[in-house]
Order: C-alpha cells, then structure tokens, then sequence
C-alpha cells in the first residue's frame, strides 16, 4: 500500500492507525483450559475475520510466551492465520518483551534480554515475516529511559501512553520525535481505545464518527487506538463482529505508515525527554504520580513484597556461573506483570498470584541446587537468598489470608 497515493474514495474516509496486543501468563501461572478457551473465544475467530477481510490492515504485538504456547496447547491455526496475514501486509508484527515484564520496574540488563528473547523465539516461530521496526512496551508501562534503550536495539518508533504527555491528554496529534533522534513516539488515544474497549459505542457507524472527530480528515492527525486482542470474543462475546464492521468504515494505518508519512513531513513535535513522564495505560488522572499504579503502588504491601522476591530471583542468576538459555528462562518468565496486577485493589486474585509465587520459589530451589558445582561460598549466598525468599512468601500468604478473609 503506497499511503502517499490513496483513492479519491480512501481519502474521503475517517482515518486511524489501530493494534492489538495478544499475551497470556506462562503455563503454570495461567492454565491450560483458560489459555485453550481463549484460543478458541478470540484468537482464531478473529484471525480468521482478518483473513476474510483483505483489505484491512492493522499492526499486532503478540509476545513470544504466548507465541510458544499456542504451538504447544492447540493454538497452530492461530500462528498460521497471523503467518499468512504478515506475508499479505495485512498485519505489522510489533516487538516487545519476552514474557511481560513492566520494562521499568527491571534492570536494564534483563530489559534487554526480555526483548531479544522475544525477538528470537518468534523469528523461530514465524520466520522472517517477523521483523518489526516498532515496539510495543507491556502494559505501554514507560519511562525517560526506554526510548533511547530501544534506539539503540534499532527499532524506529514506540507506541506511548497519551498520560505520558498531559498536556496533550487525548489531543489527536500522534507523533512526538524525540531529541531530533528520528525515533517516534505514538502516543495511544485513551478516550478512543477504552470507550471500543468497554462497549461505549452503540454502532459501527458511532464509532467512525468519533474517529473522524478527531482525525478531522488530517493524515498527520491520525489518532491511534489499541486495546488487548482478548477484547474481541473472550472479554466481549462476538465482539469480532462488531469491531470488523467498524474498521470497514475506517480508512486503516499500520503504525510504520504512520512513520513513514511523517518523515515526509516537517510538521512533527519535536521533544526531549523531559517533556515527557512515566507512564502506563492504566495511569490516570487520579494516580499520575504513581506512573505504574497497577503493579508498584508504594501503598500496596503485595506490590512491594514481590518485587523483593523478583530482586532476589534476579539476583540467584549472578551466583552461576556460565548460565545458559535453560535457566535463563524460568527466571525471565518470574518477571511477569500478571501476578503484580492480581494483587492490586479491585483485581485481586488470590489463587492467580500463589501459582505465581509458588513457580517463583521453584525457579529458586531448582537454581540453588545447580550451584551445588559451584565455589562453597555462592552455595552459602543463594541458601541465604533461598532463606530470606521463602520468608518473604511467608508473609505475602499472610496478607492474601486477611485480604481473602475481607473480600
């Protein structure tokens, strides 16, 4: 699709660029019915939708985790549809973190590996349709630093929570460059995106209104919206329906389109970074001084105990030496943002964040009886960690007691 030379009829169109974000917890931290009714509620009705609808073109983020289970777990006709729906341009892979980690919230190191691991397993996966350019943060939990991280790892652009930027909140101009760097940051349309999320509009045609609102026939102010793949069928029945109908009434961007018109253009917001702030797209009004109120509230016992133990886990790993991919990995997937988000008030979930904690304590037994081979004094170290985690465990099922007494 050249977007520098669309249809009289196209350009008469109300225009957007629109993601989806596909991920599920690990196996044994989600389960396998849940992950198998999702596959069949959502993943392959609206995959095929897509394939039925050639002419719609989106971008899709779909964490290698999850990538890996639907091969194992009844999930192939899935990576095939998104196989074949990249090969047609149909769909643009973002990248992200391997097994969902708040980017923030871990070490620059581990940032790191997340997002090559993610890169590897599903170039494994979906061979080389898999070659993003753009990146799609875990919950678009951000900060300062992460835009010059990815910049350096070569990717173009990040998609942005609007709250990063609240003077801008909900204003349909989508591209922000940062320190003249010609990486982009897309800001998401929070009004846009939760109101397709929770249902709020009564048609299709409702909806394109509101598009056209705010993208005003104005290329360079597409709005871009975004929600979870799950809304479609699992969190929503036959919602697929609804959003197809919709986007048929929608002139659709990917993200690397909108890119790619705004490097032909001199009308770009220029930024630095301090223009703009830490972030997530559960961040609101009511807790922007707590960027990541969802999984590091300073008020929240559950929150701060298991970050410890995510720390601790961490730093297990600096007592092997040599460590290779197969120890690696529980370690990566411990990091996961599931389990913060059970434990936050209005979410908890108290059987959701003990199969959490108990894959945690796992990963760590199973990690002190490698340094077995290793200097006497690594043994004793991780014997301490392994002593001081389980104390920490102690006291989190303390508190999931009382809140389940509560509730």
């Amino acid at each position: 699709m050249n977007i520098l030379s669309l249809s009289v009829d196209q350009q008469a169109l109300p225009s957007m660029a629109f993601f989806l974000h596909m991920y599920q917890p690990p196996i044994p931290i989600q389960t396998i019915p849940i992950l198998k009714r999702i596959i069949n509620n959502s993943y392959i009705p609206l995959t095929r939708k897509l394939l039925e609808n050639s002419n719609l073109r989106i971008s899709i983020n779909i964490n290698a985790s999850l990538s890996e289970m639907l091969l194992e777990y009844e999930g192939e006709e899935v990576i095939d549809n998104l196989k074949l729906l990249s090969e047609s341009n149909q769909i643009e892979f973002l990248e992200s973190a391997c097994y969902h980690p708040i980017l923030p919230i871990i070490e620059p190191e581990y940032q790191k590996i997340q997002i090559n691991f993610n890169r590897k397993l599903n170039n494994k996966i979906f061979g080389s349709s898999f070659n993003p350019k753009g990146f799609f943060p875990p919950e678009l939990a951000v900060n300062h630093e992460l835009p010059y991280l990815l910049k350096e790892m070569a990717y173009k652009y990040c998609i942005f929570p609007s709250t990063s930027f609240p003077s801008l909140l909900n204003i349909g101009i989508p591209y922000l460059m940062i320190d003249n760097s010609k990486f982009f940051l897309l800001p998401r349309n929070r009004t846009l995106s939760n109101d397709i999320s929770f249902q709020k509009f009564p048609s299709p045609n409702d909806f394109a209104k509101a598009v056209n609102h705010y993208s005003e026939g104005n290329e360079l102010s597409t709005p871009i919206i975004g929600m979870d793949f799950e809304t479609f069928g699992e969190h929503h029945k036959k919602y697929e329906d609804f959003l197809i109908s919709s986007l048929e009434k929608i002139r659709i961007l990917q993200l690397a389109d909108l890119v790619q018109l705004h490097e032909f253009s001199n009308s770009d917001f220029k930024i630095i970074s301090e223009d703009y702030v830490s972030s997530s797209w559960s961040t609101d009004s009511k807790t922007e001084l707590i960027p990541f109120p969802l999984w590091n509230h300073p008020n929240n016992s559950l929150h701060q105990l298991t970050l410890v133990l995510m720390n601790i886990l961490s730093e297990g790993l600096n007592y092997i030496d040599d460590k290779n991919e197969k120890q690696l990995i529980p370690f990566l997937k411990a990091q996961q943002s599931c389990q913060l988000w059970w434990e936050s008030d209005g979410k908890f979930g108290p059987e959701l964040v003990k199969r959490a904690i108990k894959f945690q304590i796992t990963s760590l037994n199973n990690l002190a009886e490698l340094t077995q081979s290793q200097s006497p004094e690594k043994v004793i170290a991780l014997k301490m960690l392994l002593k001081i985690a389980n104390k920490i465990v102690g006291q989190i099922n303390k508190i999931i007691e009382t809140k389940s007494k509560m509730n």
